[in-house]
């Protein structure tokens, strides 16, 4: 099948072609010179990714683009970690991610996807899912959760070194596939364009992210990197600034509904005060979008503060693709006037938020609620191990095992209760027990003689169950099935306390998956 291809097209036969693609499909795309910057400003607003400029700029008159369809629907984790292998320092893709080079950054499924795409072959290395999706038919799979963009950010402008001699320096045309790159010394490199690099990277930046030598071209000024931070923050980064109209919030302010905000939002909201910054950014959608593509917890629980009048918030207007991303300031911080965002911070205002995010914070003694939590757990697992060994919640649970799909007669299934808000704990109890199978136990997972699955506890199907057996924390349980019938299960009660021990909770997993395979020889 021949791939299909455009002549001078404008936006709207892009968007035409865009949605007439298969996921992931690509298009060729011929452009006079005169048209290719506005050419690749319309394929990023419809969504297109990994775009690819095949022609340089040695005298030929035309240009030839090679564009994907971007990503579909909602963003799902599975493990998933990408590293970028370029020459530059970081780069930055269609979606706003930005990947330090030297540094692991967890990514979605969907994002995975997308990075095993051609364009992306030479640069980035993607890590095979630590639980693909089609292996958790009993629950919903667990949306990706993101908010590291300004984080990112930040360790960016720490690496950042002095200035290059502005006299040693080249020109190069980069062809993409990243909307850009990053250098050791600022300089941002931009697709589509000629850029002033220092003349010390150009050999590498050739040789490892193929940018190729301007030749005839008018000379340009570098552009930095910590200048754009300083000067905007945290949105100097993205391509095409759209805010919203206006920026929305409530007429009048509950400061109660700082007592019970989000974790990760509470230390957020504090480090804006305490810094002084004008605003900070959230991507993912609002858990009660049913159309959102990423649902955030803490994306809802800064928009709940907007409609309790604490903050303001203004939507970045993104492709119909793109991950949401939303700018949010303290109550009428923000105005937008003709696409430009203005911010003028209300030192009063911040001051009473400060006031009951600290008191919020000092309610208890750190040390005092980490004793009470670890209590709880501890209680929690001996209250639960105490009801599962009844008769009747021993029927609760059986018929939740009873209904197991088994892909053979002869299966162990390791059982991973948890809770939509994924707490360290579980999360470590999961990754630790994906670890052994993966290195103690290959050739049984290979056999299709045991396997892991996670069951939702918040998930309404289960609902009944967690209170009739009294499951309060994340449980591991063993199940060996034999003739397609259950015949054994075990609560692993040491799970909780060997969390912090990755060598003992190993241990612990293999000696006991190990009892029970022995019993099938």
């Amino acid at each position: 099948m021949e791939k299909p291809q455009l002549n001078n097209p404008n936006e709207l036969q892009l968007d035409d072609a865009y949605r007439s693609l298969p996921n992931h499909g690509m298009i060729e795309i011929l452009v006079d010179r005169a048209e290719l910057f506005k050419t690749m400003q319309n394929l990023e607003t419809i969504g297109y990714v990994g775009m690819e400029i095949k022609s340089d700029l040695r005298g030929k008159p035309r240009s030839i683009i090679n564009a994907y369809k971007g990503k579909h629907g909602p963003c799902f984790e599975t493990g998933r970690k990408a590293s970028y292998m370029g020459a530059a320092l970081a780069a930055m893709d269609d979606d706003n991610h930005l990947l330090i080079s030297g540094v692991v950054k967890l990514i979605c499924e969907k994002t995975a996807m997308l990075y095993q795409l051609p364009p992306y072959d030479h640069v980035i290395t993607v890590s095979s899912p630590t639980y693909p999706i089609n292996t958790r038919p009993f629950q919903k799979p667990v949306h990706f959760q993101d908010n590291r963009f300004e984080e990112d950010q930040e360790i960016l402008f720490g690496l950042i070194t002095e200035y290059s001699n502005l006299k040693e320096r080249s020109l190069l045309f980069y062809p993409g596939p990243f909307r850009l790159l990053i250098l050791a010394d600022g300089t941002v490199v931009k697709r589509g364009e000629v850029n002033n690099v220092p003349l010390t990277e150009t050999r590498q930046l050739i040789k490892m992210d193929r940018l190729q030598k301007a030749i005839n071209t008018a000379p340009v000024k570098p552009v930095y990197f910590q200048d754009l931070y300083a000067s905007q923050g945290s949105t100097c980064l993205i391509s095409d600034l759209k805010p919203s109209a206006k920026s929305t919030h409530a007429t009048t302010t509950d400061f109660f509904s700082l007592n019970k905000i989000h974790p990760a939002l509470q230390k957020r909201l504090a480090g804006v005060i305490e810094k002084k910054k004008d605003y900070f950014i959230l991507t993912g959608s609002d858990p009660s979008d049913t159309f959102g593509c990423c649902p955030s917890e803490e994306v809802g629980a800064a928009n709940q503060l907007v409609r309790t009048g604490v903050l303001s918030a203004c939507a970045n207007q993104v492709g119909p693709q793109e991950c949401p991303l939303t700018i949010y300031a303290f109550k009428d911080e923000i105005t937008v006037l003709a696409n430009d965002l203005t911010f003028r911070m209300n030192e009063v205002f911040r001051d009473n938020v400060y006031g009951y995010l600290k008191q919020k914070t000092n309610y208890w003694p750190k040390r005092v609620i980490r004793w009470l939590l670890l209590s709880f757990v501890t209680l929690s697992l001996l209250f639960a191990y105490v009801r599962f060994a009844t008769q009747a919640d021993k029927q609760s649970l059986a018929n939740l095992f009873d209904q197991i799909e088994l892909t053979q007669d002869e299966q162990i299934v390791i059982l991973l209760f948890h809770y939509q808000d994924r707490c360290p704990q579980c999360t470590r109890m999961e990754f630790y027990t994906a670890a052994v199978l993966e290195e103690d136990f290959h050739e049984a997972v290979d056999q299709d003689l045991i396997r892991l699955q996670l069951i939702n506890m918040d998930h309404i199907d289960y609902q009944d169950l967690v209170d009739e057996s009294g499951l309060f924390a994340a449980t591991i349980f063993l199940l060996k099935y034999d003739q397609g019938e259950l015949k054994q299960k075990k609560i692993l009660k040491e799970a909780w306390s060997l969390y912090l021990d990755e060598k003992a909770f190993k241990k612990m997993l293999v000696q006991e998956v190990n009892e029970m395979l022995g019993e099938y020889e």
